[in-house]
């Protein structure tokens, strides 16, 4: 048995369905996020506290020195001693999350003093509103992490998780935190990145931002090389420069291409771009679907003949053209519906 991270594999959908089913559930006992380092936990749990805007307290209980951090200061008030609660500990009546970052890198001591909230929900001298549920974060107990074990007393108070990485999650995620499709395709198109020790979705997601930051010049070359060795390993800084390189010289717009009129070179271009099965023709095919599906976008009249183009093109891989027009049915649109209808057109994907 596994005894580094506890709980099923789960990605970062299942656990945000997860987090929604323990905040309508007042008897679960606290969630424990397994995972490593930089993949997304605490962001996950934020991003999921802000989206149903619910209170959200981050504490990471590894900073802690004393047990006063947890029950708080005794005061005297008419003769007798009470605690005064931390100034942490959650008072407004919720709902909210109490984030325990890093759970097991706190010291032993403080972790048996953590006991009685997440048995209880509350500590001596003060009690977590009833609206408000506890989820923790841990990395996996191996050499990598320096981390307390959590004995059987805690792990039996915790019901746990296990958080993998998922590219095309992140992607989905990563539209909104201003990272552009370029640098979205290169996560794509590079699954095996992460393994590197210093670069994780977090690191990475951090060099992006520094570089899509206020300057709207491309960076030169030698800043995207600075930037990237202070966030991410240097050989993923050399891989994402040789990726710009190759990108600019393959990678085709959707729109672009639907728009186009009689211009050869780009076309050749795409035909070459999806002949290749993988994560570029599948990222080119989601784009143009999507702006094909888009409510809002008039389908030019170029776009018929371009896709036609483009599907003849595909003639090696029926099973990827079969696909692509079960996904084309579903889009509801009139134009497309009589693409589909055209005897000649239908036969280049039915």
């Amino acid at each position: 048995m596994d005894k580094t991270a506890y709980g099923p594999n789960i990605q970062a959908d299942e656990l945000e369905a997860l987090l929604n089913d323990l905040m309508e559930n007042r008897h679960w006992p606290p969630l424990c996020i397994w995972g490593s380092h930089g993949i997304g936990k605490t962001e996950i749990v934020r991003d999921f506290a802000k989206s149903k805007n619910i209170q959200f307290q981050y504490l990471a209980p590894a900073q802690f020195e004393e047990l006063g951090d947890l029950i708080g200061m005794p005061i005297i008030l008419e003769e007798e001693t009470i605690f005064r609660p931390p100034g942490w500990a959650p008072t407004h009546s919720g709902p909210g999350i109490l984030l325990l970052d890093d759970l097991n890198r706190a010291d032993d001591r403080i972790l048996r003093g953590l006991m009685p909230l997440l048995q209880r929900f509350g500590m001596v001298s003060w009690n977590l509103p009833p609206s408000w549920r506890i989820v923790c974060t841990a990395n996996p107990d191996v050499g990598d992490y320096s981390v307390t074990p959590l004995d059987p007393a805690i792990l039996t108070r915790l019901m746990h998780v296990h958080l993998h990485f998922d590219s095309s999650k992140w992607a989905n995620w990563a539209v909104e935190k201003n990272i552009s499709e370029q640098q979205i395709r290169f996560v794509l198109s590079h699954p095996n990145i992460f393994q590197a020790a210093r670069t994780t979705a977090r690191t990475l997601t951090q060099f992006f931002q520094a570089l899509n930051g206020s300057n709207k010049r491309a960076p030169e070359v030698d800043r995207i090389k600075l930037l990237g060795d202070a966030f991410i390993d240097p050989e993923s800084t050399n891989a994402f420069l040789r990726f710009l390189k190759t990108d600019q010289e393959t990678w085709v717009d959707p729109k672009v291409f639907l728009e186009n009129r009689n211009a050869a070179d780009l076309s050749k271009k795409a035909r070459q771009l999806v002949q290749q099965a993988g994560y570029g023709r599948q990222l080119f095919f989601q784009q143009l679907l999507a702006c094909l599906g888009d409510p809002d976008y008039t389908i030019p009249g170029s776009a018929k003949s371009n896709m036609a183009d483009l599907l003849e093109s595909l003639d090696t891989d029926p099973a990827f053209r079969l696909q692509l027009g079960r996904e084309l049915a579903l889009l509801e649109k009139e134009s497309i519906r009589n693409w589909l209808a055209d005897e000649e057109f239908g036969k280049l994907v039915f």
